[in-house]
């Protein structure tokens, strides 16, 4: 069985960068690997998702991962600090369908699963972490350019697992927040238009009988010394609320889920995303314009709504 990597380390420290070249390599070897993104400011298909995707061969310059779809879920936010107990809930989730995947070929078995994570290493960030080594089973641990965090990973894991300590390339710099959300924006422009503008998304308006429009998670929680003593909080951040659409989801993107219940909103991967236009719900005629990256039928009728928003 091959090694489970994970990489972790600061915003702008080379992870995903780093990521590349591990899962090219192998693919240049003749392996095949699951690469598996935890990060939600980039998302593989889109910002605010988390995803798994078979790497059978090496990244392109220009356009990234091989673009098979992958298996993805939407957190719906940029950080996971938005909503912890739905972002671990789908780790969980995730790593589940990559173990069934691995069983399921001996060739992904043998490559193994490189794991990227997202910049959030401290306080809550850092037991995050420690759970994702956990939930994906991972056996080496790659800590970029951080020796607090190197020496927090060698002291929790160094007993049962390998922990190395990568220096940073020459080449990585900070970027700016406009500069990733330009990033953000154009990694959303490219699942819609494609990176050469060669795809052709397609318009369509539905009504709102026809879907139902889940948020997850009930808000921030007031902390217990907030709350009439005795009283216990109601938060629940794995509830799904359903949300009547409404002007402020213009804008918005929206994953559509597979699930064929409500019940299964929360534990099943979701088949796209669509984006609402500007001025796209209707509420006195009862329809949503939206746009979709193809002509098909709409996969579902369960969609999930985070916070994510696109200017075209």
């Amino acid at each position: 069985e091959g090694p489970r990597v994970l990489i972790c380390g600061p915003s702008d420290s080379g992870k995903s960068s780093f990521a590349k070249i591990l899962t090219s390599y192998a693919a240049r070897q003749g392996s095949q690997c699951i690469f598996v993104d935890l990060d939600p400011s980039q998302g593989l298909p889109i910002p605010g998702a988390i995803s798994a995707i078979p790497i059978v061969r090496p990244a392109s310059i220009t356009e990234g991962y091989d673009p098979v779809t992958p298996l993805s879920y939407y957190f719906g936010h940029l950080s996971p600090s938005k909503n912890t107990e739905l972002y671990v809930a789908q780790v969980q989730e995730l790593a589940k369908v990559v173990d069934q995947r691995l069983e399921q070929s001996a060739e992904m078995k043998k490559g193994g699963v490189v794991v990227n994570t997202c910049g959030w290493i401290d306080g809550e960030g850092f037991e995050i972490l420690k759970t994702i080594v956990t939930t994906m089973k991972i056996d080496v641990v790659l800590v970029m350019d951080n020796d607090r965090l190197f020496a927090q990973m060698k002291s929790e894991f160094g007993s049962k697992l390998q922990v190395v300590k990568i220096p940073k390339s020459g080449g990585v710099v900070a970027r700016e927040e406009k500069t990733r959300s330009k990033l953000r924006d154009t990694k959303i422009r490219h699942y819609f238009y494609g990176v050469r503008n060669d795809l052709c998304p397609q318009s369509k308006s539905v009504k709102f009988a026809d879907v139902v429009i889940y948020k997850i998670g009930g808000g921030p929680q007031a902390p217990l010394s907030a709350l009439p003593i005795g009283a216990q909080s109601t938060h629940n951040p794995l509830r799904l609320s359903p949300t009547l659409p409404n002007s402020t989801m213009c804008h918005s993107i929206l994953a559509i889920s597979h699930a064929q219940t409500a019940e299964d909103v929360l534990k099943t991967n979701v088949a796209g995303f669509i984006w609402i236009r500007e001025s796209g719900v209707h509420t006195q005629q009862k329809k949503i314009d939206l746009l979709c990256p193809c002509s098909d039928p709409l996969p579902g009728k369960y969609f999930i709504l985070g916070s994510l928003k696109y200017m075209e």
